[in-house]
């Protein structure tokens, strides 16, 4: 699922808790996640481990929303805020899609260890219409990844996480 034009080195996407502080670790996740340009992936998985437990794993996500927020308002001097905050079993695999959400956001997800075994792909599309000369909002209007066709377009831009496990406690962070 990983286009060649896109291979991302591992570092640039796995991130894990040897960070010094929770400050370090945002500034790391801000510019691979928040990009204003194709220099970034777009997004970043941290790799808490199997040692904590899901309190511990959204007290972390609650602390880097804070940074995240932090750094946001300092170079952009706008407000981070959240939309939405929940919990849910996700059992079944979905098609590629935007989550809703104002222009200018990303996604945040905790993912507990599960004996279900999974894999992760994330599409860049904003890449994806760009390159075609379009703007995000006209890409998804006219090629809906939902779809098979605009899923197909999107195929060369898809980058399966290489480090996403199932067996520890991870964040993912996703320019939406």
């Amino acid at each position: 699922m990983q286009s060649n034009s896109l291979a991302w080195p591992i570092d640039s996407i796995c991130l894990n808790q040897d960070f010094k502080n929770i400050s370090d670790l945002a500034r790391t996740v801000y510019s691979r996640t928040c990009r204003t340009d194709f220099s970034e992936p777009g997004f970043c998985l941290i790799t808490l481990g199997s040692k904590i437990d899901s309190n511990e794993l959204r007290k972390t996500m609650v602390s880097l929303k804070q940074e995240l927020a932090a750094i946001h308002e300092r170079t952009r001097g706008m407000t981070l805020q959240y939309l939405s905050l929940g919990r849910f079993d996700q059992q079944n695999s979905t098609k590629p899609h935007r989550d809703n959400g104002p222009a200018e956001c990303f996604l945040m997800l905790g993912y507990e260890p599960t004996e279900v075994q999974s894999a992760l792909a994330i599409s860049d599309y904003s890449r994806c219409a760009s390159d075609r000369g379009l703007t995000p909002t006209e890409f998804l209007a006219e090629y809906n990844p939902m779809f098979q066709s605009g899923y197909e377009i999107l195929r060369p831009y898809t980058t399966q996480v290489p480090c996403f496990s199932s067996s520890d406690y991870q964040i993912v962070c996703i320019n939406n």
